[in-house]
């Protein structure tokens, strides 16, 4: 009770977070800029190290606790994240072509400025890769499930008491310091004029449908409850804004976890699903990236892809998020040569789509924190009366 009241307000002081810092980031010297710059980076490195032990952690724990049916859990997961993906993709595909074939934007040159850079490069040394780390705590969790589980069991508290000290204690009051210094930098960088001054209008579609998507996403999951609706959605927002302005899906991955746990009121199931969907279920991606490849299709003049052409583009691209880097603007790298084989992708066309992946990166990486909110409740859902239908059926043919 203590911890959840002691995080009621925290989407109130992020708020307030930005707000004074978007202010401040106009008046204060280029030297104070930095030194908060500077706070966010070493505290993002920090929690970026960290991070393969906490996955591990979560992983490990939640699959000892579940036990029984853990197996046929994963089964499920992947092909689910899969689908969805593919719906979404689809989906932004054939509504936004429609709309951006009949109003074609016009091209401009894209300039930045010098950026503000921190006062030190701080960098600590990666262990073992996220994706590496997130397997073995599936293989050994499901190993010390079934053998030895009485040392899984030892291993699985400790863990778990350390991790939870860890998120509640030290991670959740540093976040308004460690979104505050990237703040400072968007204001300093002049990010939100470049984004309003080109592609405006793309800018807004893509928002908009994200907003939409989303919202459609959260009814589902609430059985489109309106008042359990926007329950749901308050208590990812936290996830939703860290993932805003530090645009890393990695860095929200405690909130995005902490507002699952309320959702779904289960504190197991959320430290399982959303770690093993962070880098993979990817919402804002699959709106964002299809829609700007479409305008830039017919901004180059090119003819817009037919609808064989468009389902290709997808199958590829969906299986190609199962590579997505994490770090700012990595949901674009991977997808430079598949746009290029499959869409025909010039040089400057795939310069232009990566810079204007970057401008939106930010929100692109919200959108992707709070999609994977939704999808955990729908995948529970789904999980639990497959499985539940599938253990009924059993007694009654025992029976």
């Amino acid at each position: 009770m203590h911890i959840k009241n002691k995080h009621t307000k925290l989407p109130i002081i992020l708020l307030l977070t930005i707000i004074i810092a978007t202010i401040l980031g106009k008046i204060l010297p280029i030297g104070i800029l930095s030194l908060f710059y500077t706070i966010s980076l070493i505290i993002k490195e920090i929690l970026l190290f960290l991070l393969p032990f906490i996955i591990f952690s979560l992983i490990f724990s939640s699959i000892i606790k579940i036990s029984q049916g853990v197996l046929k859990l994963v089964i499920l997961l992947i092909p689910t994240i899969i689908l969805s993906n593919f719906v979404t993709t689809i989906t932004a595909l054939s509504i936004n072509k429609t709309i951006i074939d009949s109003s074609i934007i016009s091209l401009s040159n894209i300039n930045f400025t010098s950026t503000l850079l921190p006062l030190i490069n701080f960098s600590l040394p990666t262990i073992l890769a996220n994706e590496k780390i997130l397997f073995l705590g599936l293989l050994l969790g499901i190993f010390f499930s079934y053998k030895f589980q009485n040392i899984g069991k030892k291993l699985s508290f400790v863990l778990d008491r350390y991790i939870n000290i860890f998120l509640h204690n030290i991670f959740i009051p540093i976040i308004p310091l460690f979104i505050f210094g990237f703040v400072l930098k968007l204001q300093y960088d002049g990010m939100l004029y470049i984004s309003a001054k080109n592609y405006a209008s793309i800018f807004a579609l893509i928002v908009i449908f994200q907003i939409m998507y989303v919202g459609l996403l959260y009814g589902i999951s609430a059985n489109f409850n309106v008042s359990l609706c926007i329950k749901y959605i308050k208590n990812i927002l936290p996830a939703g804004m860290t993932g805003f302005v530090t645009m890393s899906s990695i860095a929200a991955l405690p909130l995005n976890i902490i507002g699952s746990e309320k959702n779904l009121k289960n504190s197991e199931f959320p430290k399982l699903i959303i770690p093993s969907t962070v880098n993979i279920h990817l919402i804002g991606d699959c709106i964002a990236i299809p829609t700007f490849a479409i305008a830039i299709i017919g901004t180059f003049g090119s003819q817009l892809p037919n609808t064989e052409h468009l389902l290709i583009f997808a199958i590829y691209f969906v299986i190609a998020k199962f590579a997505v880097a994490s770090v700012p603007g990595g949901g674009i790298l991977v997808m430079l040569p598949i746009l290029e084989k499959y869409l025909g992708f010039t040089p400057a066309m795939l310069s232009l789509i990566t810079a204007l992946y970057i401008m939106l990166d930010c929100v692109i990486t919200s959108i992707n924190v709070i999609g994977n909110g939704a999808f955990v409740i729908i995948f529970h859902k789904i999980y639990s009366k497959i499985f539940v239908t599938f253990k009924k059926t059993e007694i009654l043919q025992k029976n």
